[in-house]
């Protein structure tokens, strides 16, 4: 879609907005809201490392500034709702060729993405060489909510699956483990419906049409249809996942259950692709307690991917090999490289406004890892202030110690650190 058909269906979303809060309808199943986002990020690259080389980003220091604004509008009447999230979000790098440089490389330009693969396109991109402007409809859709149904259609975000920091059931747009700020997931086009029977389990169903980014054209190979049960007992909460997605079945499993006084979690999903299927599984143990007059709460979680690379060594050959593993990282559905990983996740409330989160993520093949330390500040009554550092170790050639560029080539993908603060305020 041009710019000037998104700024036709940004007005007239505006304009159905402006009518249904009007002074005669506006009540109080109207409600406004939004957010707007200031961060600021610093990430070192160590000599070696192919970000640092003359032919990307020229320096080991990139600073990046962000701004997004979200304008949140909801309208319920009776058992109808209507939902529409707009989004602008701003880039900005003091390196006047990083941009430029970082094209391909989405992971390090922010999670900005386009519509190119959706059923609608609604979003526009500025990109210049020390800016990228995106301005979008993250939501916009319209839902009933009847007595044992729910039906919702239009750009929405579903969350599936048991995972604390890793998630294989959760196919859809799932959240990268390392994110610190998880606040919003980013929208599809899809069909969502709820069905609750009397017992209080239910089904879920989930139809997400897509194109195929070549041909613009719509495709039942780029598409997903998915179906899951969720049952409930005195002990125990069960998921049964079956999807159809991409060209892949996936068949899926999960429980909620508790140990003593902890809870424990577990997904396993089995995908068919075009030569095998191919398990993932996640299982996670989380416990609470008091200690020197604070709360605490921690997790400990393993997990198996199925797709990950199971060498000690990694390089882009390797990756560009292992296609089902890249495809996957391609359309960010997944995050991790290797194959077996842990992750240790705390919360330490040090005051009722201040919390700390430490969080350990480790490659249990090529033993490197990643030590992420992040506070949160509840500043104000409608601010938030969110503090994070990032530390990567391991040895050269593996997933946090830098992939290798080529094996005859003395380049990495590495960095040192990455410093990150955002201030978030509501309205």
């Amino acid at each position: 879609m041009k710019h000037g058909k998104l700024v036709a269906s940004v007005a007239a979303a505006t304009a159905v907005c402006t009518l249904l809060a009007s002074p005669t309808v506006l009540a109080s199943q109207t409600q406004l809201a939004g957010h707007i986002k200031f961060s600021h990020s610093v990430t070192g690259y160590p000599e070696d490392s192919v970000y640092a080389s003359p032919l990307l980003y020229d320096t080991t220091t990139v600073k990046l500034s962000t701004v997004d604004l979200r304008g949140k509008f909801q309208r319920k009447k009776n058992a109808w709702d209507l939902q529409v999230d707009y989004q602008l979000s701003g880039l900005y790098s003091y390196n006047t060729d990083f941009f430029d440089a970082a094209t391909g490389l989405a992971l390090n330009t922010g999670d900005i993405g386009t519509d190119d693969a959706r059923l609608f396109d609604l979003s526009h991109q500025q990109r210049e060489a020390d800016y990228v402007l995106v301005h979008r409809l993250d939501r916009l859709n319209v839902g009933y909510t009847g007595d044992s149904a729910v039906v919702r259609v239009g750009r929405q975000a579903v969350s599936w699956g048991n995972g604390l920091a890793f998630n294989p059931m959760d196919i859809f747009n799932p959240f990268d483990p390392t994110a610190v700020d998880k606040e919003y997931k980013t929208g599809d086009d899809m069909v969502y419906a709820q069905w609750l029977l009397e017992s209080g389990n239910d089904w879920q169903v989930v139809m997400v049409p897509r194109r195929e980014v070549e041909s613009g054209k719509l495709s039942e190979s780029v598409s997903s249809l998915a179906f899951k049960y969720h049952a409930l007992t005195d002990n125990y909460e069960v998921d049964v996942l079956l999807a159809q997605h991409y060209d892949d079945t996936v068949l899926g499993v999960g429980l909620v259950s508790h140990l003593g006084d902890a809870i424990t979690r577990g997904d396993l999903t089995l995908a068919q692709t075009d030569t095998d299927w191919v398990a993932s599984a996640v299982a996670s143990l989380s416990y609470s307690w008091v200690l020197a007059g604070r709360n605490w709460s921690g997790s400990a979680e393993l997990y198996y991917n199925g797709f990950g690379l199971d060498g000690r060594r990694l390089s882009v050959s390797n990756l560009i090999e292992a296609q089902d593993l890249s495809d996957r990282i391609r359309r960010r559905e997944l995050y991790a490289l290797g194959r077996y990983y842990a992750a240790m996740v705390a919360t330490v409330e040090m005051s009722p406004r201040v919390m700390l989160n430490p969080t350990l993520f480790m490659n249990l093949r090529d033993h490197s890892g990643l030590l992420q330390l992040s506070v949160n500040y509840d500043w104000l009554q409608n601010a938030d202030l969110l503090v994070s550092m990032n530390v990567p170790f391991g040895a050269q050639g593996t997933e946090y110690g830098g992939v290798a560029v080529a094996d005859a080539v003395p380049e990495f993908l590495s960095t040192d650190y990455q410093l990150f603060a955002q201030l978030s305020i509501y309205f």
